[in-house]
């Protein structure tokens, strides 16, 4: 069965967050990037590359820590590699390696600044970003690969022109990424629905140059680091902020209990998984 035909818009660039420390996975993080670290067959950010380009972006920017290397030779399949399936016959599992390769056009920005905070990066990124519309993904946040969470946030911007975030529940979440006051709209028809008071923003952002506009102001207001939910509270007060109602799963596999449910609920879905583990934990599917 082949893939959906994705969807057609005028946004070329994705850029996906693996930055910071992990410090809530520790000690598994110690090493181990958190980008790295796998939910079922595939590292979390093979996920966010696999939902940017089934959303149509094939040029993707990776933000990542300089002293994280194993990142970058996470974007490529190693010869031997290569060599060792095919000496194997593993032929299904060689396509779909290489068909990852292929995807995408990746743009590797490794940093050590993390003192400049995320929005102090994003606006030293500025000639990538390159003065117009682009994703934003943060890799530890993982949306259902089942309802593709840039999809809806492209359809929303693209009936509205503004700077879009997807947002899940009304009062979930920690209180830093909690906003309030921003027209939420449908990704079908682009009319304005249903407003919750208080919605947590998700790690998938549309950004509009606007996003750099404002980041500026909260970096001559507060200087080093620049806070991106700050600039986007200002584009809220401003009422050029939309946000799209995602309608999948979303699992924060920053923390252990996000990782974990993510890791149990898509293998317990799992056709070649699911029995047997339901079987071992002695649960119901």
């Amino acid at each position: 069965m082949g893939h959906p035909d994705p969807p057609q818009h005028s946004v070329g660039r994705a850029l996906i967050a693996c930055g910071g420390l992990g410090t809530r996975l520790l000690p598994a993080t110690k090493a181990l990037p958190k980008a790295l670290l796998p939910v079922l067959d595939r590292p979390l950010l093979q996920y966010a590359v696999e939902e940017v380009v089934a959303a149509g972006i094939h040029e993707i920017g990776v933000l990542f820590r300089a002293d994280q290397a194993a990142i970058a030779s996470a974007l490529t399949t190693p010869p031997a590699l290569v060599d060792q399936l095919k000496r194997l016959e593993r032929r299904a599992e060689l396509a779909n390696l290489l068909r990852f390769d292929a995807s995408a056009r990746f743009k590797l920005f490794p940093t050590s600044d993390e003192a400049w905070g995320l929005g102090g990066q994003l606006l030293a990124l500025e000639p990538f970003l390159a003065d117009a519309p682009f994703a934003l993904l943060m890799v530890d946040e993982l949306c259902d690969p089942a309802c593709n969470a840039l999809t809806g946030l492209l359809a929303v911007h693209g009936s509205c022109g503004l700077t879009s975030v997807c947002t899940h529940g009304e009062t979930a979440g920690t209180v830093p990424y909690l906003i309030g006051s921003i027209p939420a709209l449908d990704a079908g028809s682009g009319v304005a629905g249903p407003r919750p008071a208080q919605a947590r923003m998700i790690g998938r952002y549309l950004c509009t140059p606007d996003v750099c506009v404002a980041l500026r102001e909260v970096a001559n207001r507060q200087g080093l680091p620049v806070d991106l939910i700050a600039a986007l509270r200002l584009l809220a007060e401003r009422q050029a902020l939309a946000a799209h109602p995602y309608p999948g799963r979303w699992w924060d596999c920053g923390c252990r209990s996000g990782f974990v449910a993510a890791t149990l609920e898509m293998a317990g879905e799992d056709p070649g998984l699911g029995p047997a583990l339901w079987s071992r934990l002695r649960l119901a599917p």
